[in-house]
């Protein structure tokens, strides 16, 4: 079952420094989050590298530790799990480097570098 999402905050700023001190520029794109409960959710997917993402979502079950896939509609899941949740953002550390035949995920993080 697919949550639809009432609102998508679109960021304020085109760039922004992340947690980890490199300065970043916010690459977003429509995706599919699902919770190993089942539960799933439209997510707007950014700050993207091989290891990982930051999502901002509206859902509230977003939890850190949990185990949760990431995809586009037309492309392979990742498996990830929730490291962080701030509001409506959270941050993801994929259980696997991004593998390099997935396109649409290298261009995200090539958008992101």
């Amino acid at each position: 079952m697919v949550t639809a999402i009432a609102r998508l905050v679109q960021p304020q700023e085109s760039v922004r420094v992340a947690q980890r001190g490199a300065q970043r520029v916010i690459a977003q794109r429509r995706g599919l989050i699902n919770s190993a409960h089942g539960e799933s959710a439209l997510v707007l997917i950014g700050d993207a590298s091989s290891h990982g993402c930051s999502i901002q979502c509206a859902s509230g079950s977003l939890r850190p530790g949990r185990f949760v896939s990431i995809g586009f509609e037309d492309g392979t899941p990742l498996q990830a799990i929730v490291r962080w949740v701030r509001e409506d953002r959270a941050g993801l550390d994929f259980l696997h480097a991004v593998p390099a035949h997935l396109d649409v995920w290298q261009t995200l993080i090539a958008l992101d570098n």
